[in-house]
């Protein structure tokens, strides 16, 4: 008499969606646009229970600050896939607006060239 046994020894495999890094405009929220996850033998609804998700993003974060989302998953026969980061960094994007006021309090139009100086009266 043989036996045979049949074990699964390859690992599952996690695929961002979107790009590995993300920039943003700073003080805005971030969601982020996940995974995909792919197993020669669990279904992707059974890794997707056992997908661990680790982010230290902090929405509405100041210019400059940088973050990462980590995921991890096993499927049923314990095979680590390989981890996946994303980097998420908060940059402030937008242009400055500069509205001068009359004395009446009013917008006033008023055009100055790019590198001169604006003096206040």
């Amino acid at each position: 008499m043989r036996f045979v046994i049949v074990k699964d020894l390859e690992k599952p495999v996690i695929s961002l969606v979107g790009d590995v890094n993300v920039t943003i405009e700073a003080g805005s929220e971030y969601s982020d646009a996940g995974v995909t996850l792919r197993d020669n033998v669990d279904s992707s609804d059974d890794l997707f229970s056992r997908l661990v998700v680790v982010s230290n993003v902090e929405s509405f974060a100041a210019s400059g600050s940088q973050f990462t989302v980590t995921y991890d998953v096993f499927d049923a026969a314990g095979n680590q896939a390989d981890t996946v980061t994303r980097t998420v960094t908060m940059m402030d994007m937008s242009a400055p607006i500069l509205t001068v006021f009359s004395e009446e309090n009013e917008p006033s139009p008023y055009v100055l060239q790019a590198g001169l100086t604006f003096d206040d009266l």
